[in-house]
């Protein structure tokens, strides 16, 4: 079972689904994982909170791009319960 996911209870308070993709996941050193909602969040707080958690995305933080709910998003996007982020670095095609 993957590190960073924690299976949710029932009391649980709503959850934003974090995904990380290749540089971002062997840096979080996980493929997804549920961050807890709450009012105000933004894509751009939810970034920090997560270089905060794992370190080594730090680095990456310049370069990564953000998609809340299968679209690309500005770090001031609102993010609700139920969202699904995910963390995209740059890709390089040959």
């Amino acid at each position: 079972m993957d590190p960073c996911i924690v299976p949710c209870a029932r009391d649980t308070p709503p959850a934003v689904r974090v995904l990380y993709f290749a540089a971002a996941r062997v840096a979080a050193g996980c493929a997804a994982e549920q961050v807890m909602a709450r009012p105000g969040l933004t894509a751009g707080q939810l970034l920090e909170e997560a270089a905060e958690r794992h370190p080594r995305l730090r680095p990456l933080l310049p370069a990564l791009r953000l998609a809340v709910n299968h679209e690309f998003a500005h770090a001031g996007q609102p993010i609700e319960p139920g969202d699904e982020v995910a963390l995209l670095p740059p890709v390089q095609g040959g």
